[in-house]
Protein backbone atom coordinates (compact mmCIF):
# COMPACT_ATOMS: atom_id res chain seq x y z
CA UNK A 1 0.00 0.00 0.00
CA UNK A 2 1.42 3.43 -0.89
CA UNK A 3 0.14 6.84 0.00
CA UNK A 4 -3.08 7.84 -1.38
CA UNK A 5 -2.31 11.21 -1.36
CA UNK A 6 -1.77 13.30 -5.11
CA UNK A 7 -3.14 12.25 -8.19
CA UNK A 8 -3.27 9.24 -9.31
CA UNK A 9 -4.23 8.75 -12.56
CA UNK A 10 -4.46 5.41 -14.70
CA UNK A 11 -4.21 5.60 -18.64
CA UNK A 12 -5.38 2.86 -20.55
CA UNK A 13 -5.59 2.32 -24.60
CA UNK A 14 -5.52 -0.67 -26.92
CA UNK A 15 -5.28 -0.92 -30.32
CA UNK A 16 -5.51 -3.63 -33.21
CA UNK A 17 -1.89 -4.78 -32.12
CA UNK A 18 -1.67 -4.07 -28.15
CA UNK A 19 -2.86 -2.79 -24.92
CA UNK A 20 -1.17 -0.43 -22.94
CA UNK A 21 -1.72 1.25 -19.28
CA UNK A 22 0.08 3.47 -17.44
CA UNK A 23 -0.52 4.46 -13.80
CA UNK A 24 0.78 8.24 -12.85
CA UNK A 25 1.12 10.34 -9.66
CA UNK A 26 0.94 14.25 -9.91
CA UNK A 27 1.84 13.40 -13.70
CA UNK A 28 5.11 11.18 -13.16
CA UNK A 29 4.73 7.41 -14.19
CA UNK A 30 4.94 5.23 -11.36
CA UNK A 31 4.48 2.35 -13.75
CA UNK A 32 3.34 1.00 -17.22
CA UNK A 33 2.86 -1.88 -18.84
CA UNK A 34 2.12 -2.78 -22.24
CA UNK A 35 0.82 -6.42 -23.79
CA UNK A 36 0.88 -7.39 -27.75
CA UNK A 37 -2.47 -8.96 -28.94
CA UNK A 38 -2.37 -11.89 -30.96
CA UNK A 39 -2.76 -11.68 -34.44
CA UNK A 40 -5.52 -14.13 -34.58
CA UNK A 41 -7.36 -12.26 -31.87
CA UNK A 42 -10.79 -11.00 -33.39
CA UNK A 43 -12.25 -8.78 -30.25
CA UNK A 44 -14.30 -6.21 -30.82
CA UNK A 45 -12.11 -3.33 -30.16
CA UNK A 46 -14.43 -2.30 -27.50
CA UNK A 47 -13.67 -5.59 -25.67
CA UNK A 48 -10.23 -4.84 -25.83
CA UNK A 49 -10.33 -1.21 -24.25
CA UNK A 50 -12.32 -2.50 -21.68
CA UNK A 51 -9.48 -5.20 -20.73
CA UNK A 52 -7.23 -2.25 -21.17
CA UNK A 53 -9.12 -0.91 -18.40
CA UNK A 54 -9.24 -3.95 -16.64
CA UNK A 55 -5.54 -4.46 -16.29
CA UNK A 56 -5.04 -0.59 -15.65
CA UNK A 57 -7.50 -0.76 -11.93
CA UNK A 58 -5.72 -4.19 -11.43
CA UNK A 59 -2.71 -2.08 -11.37
CA UNK A 60 -3.98 0.18 -9.48
CA UNK A 61 -5.23 -2.45 -7.16
CA UNK A 62 -1.76 -4.25 -6.74
CA UNK A 63 -0.56 -0.60 -5.55
CA UNK A 64 -3.15 -0.65 -2.79
CA UNK A 65 -5.06 2.32 -3.97
CA UNK A 66 -8.30 3.50 -3.02
CA UNK A 67 -9.09 6.68 -5.02
CA UNK A 68 -7.97 7.12 -8.48
CA UNK A 69 -8.78 8.71 -11.56
CA UNK A 70 -9.49 6.20 -14.74
CA UNK A 71 -8.69 7.71 -18.23
CA UNK A 72 -9.94 6.23 -21.60
CA UNK A 73 -10.45 7.22 -25.09
CA UNK A 74 -13.25 5.14 -25.82
CA UNK A 75 -16.74 6.17 -25.22
CA UNK A 76 -18.35 3.17 -25.06
CA UNK A 77 -16.37 1.30 -22.41
CA UNK A 78 -16.77 5.31 -20.31
CA UNK A 79 -19.89 4.74 -20.58
CA UNK A 80 -19.68 1.05 -19.31
CA UNK A 81 -17.79 1.84 -15.99
CA UNK A 82 -19.94 4.95 -15.34
CA UNK A 83 -23.06 2.29 -15.27
CA UNK A 84 -21.96 -0.33 -13.35
CA UNK A 85 -19.69 1.96 -10.76
CA UNK A 86 -22.51 4.49 -10.21
CA UNK A 87 -24.91 1.84 -10.70
CA UNK A 88 -26.83 3.93 -12.65
CA UNK A 89 -28.85 1.16 -14.66
CA UNK A 90 -27.95 -2.30 -16.24
CA UNK A 91 -25.49 -2.56 -19.20
CA UNK A 92 -27.10 -3.19 -22.32
CA UNK A 93 -24.76 -5.32 -24.72
CA UNK A 94 -25.58 -7.42 -27.35
CA UNK A 95 -23.44 -9.41 -29.52
CA UNK A 96 -21.00 -12.26 -29.73
CA UNK A 97 -19.00 -10.52 -27.30
CA UNK A 98 -21.66 -9.94 -24.68
CA UNK A 99 -20.65 -12.54 -22.18
CA UNK A 100 -17.05 -11.16 -22.92
CA UNK A 101 -18.65 -7.94 -21.69
CA UNK A 102 -20.34 -8.54 -18.69
CA UNK A 103 -18.08 -10.66 -16.87
CA UNK A 104 -15.27 -8.33 -17.35
CA UNK A 105 -17.43 -5.41 -16.12
CA UNK A 106 -18.45 -8.00 -12.91
CA UNK A 107 -14.58 -8.12 -12.47
CA UNK A 108 -14.54 -4.49 -12.45
CA UNK A 109 -17.44 -3.94 -10.28
CA UNK A 110 -15.39 -6.19 -7.71
CA UNK A 111 -12.33 -4.13 -7.78
CA UNK A 112 -13.66 -0.99 -7.01
CA UNK A 113 -15.89 -2.31 -4.20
Amino acid sequence: SVASEGDWAVFCNASDLAVGVVLQLDGQVIEDGTWLRDAADRKHINVVELDAAMRGLTLAADWGLQTLRLVTDSKTVFGWLQQVINNVRRVKVAGLHKVLVKRRLRVITDLVQ
